[in-house]
């Protein structure tokens, strides 16, 4: 699990970026966590990621990260 402040890097269009995580949630049906990333959101403020991007768009390292850049997957881009 990751945990607050944890520094990440994560996919979004066309490169990679980092950031920290913060307001971290358990799901109610024990599922999983939900997160956010200081640097990442949209016009109404940080997106809400669910863990199981962990590994796809979201990495620990940074080298995980360019390993998996260009894969097709990454956080949305739009606002």
């Amino acid at each position: 699990m990751l945990k607050e402040g944890q520094l990440v890097y994560y996919l979004v269009g066309s490169r990679v970026d980092q950031g920290h995580v913060i307001d971290i949630e358990q799901k109610a049906n024990g599922t999983g966590f939900t997160f956010r990333i200081d640097s990442f959101g949209g016009c109404e403020g940080q997106y809400v990621i669910d863990s199981s991007e962990i590994g796809l768009s979201v990495f620990l390292t940074e080298e995980e990260a360019d390993a998996h850049w260009g894969n097709g997957h990454g956080l949305p881009t739009y606002c």
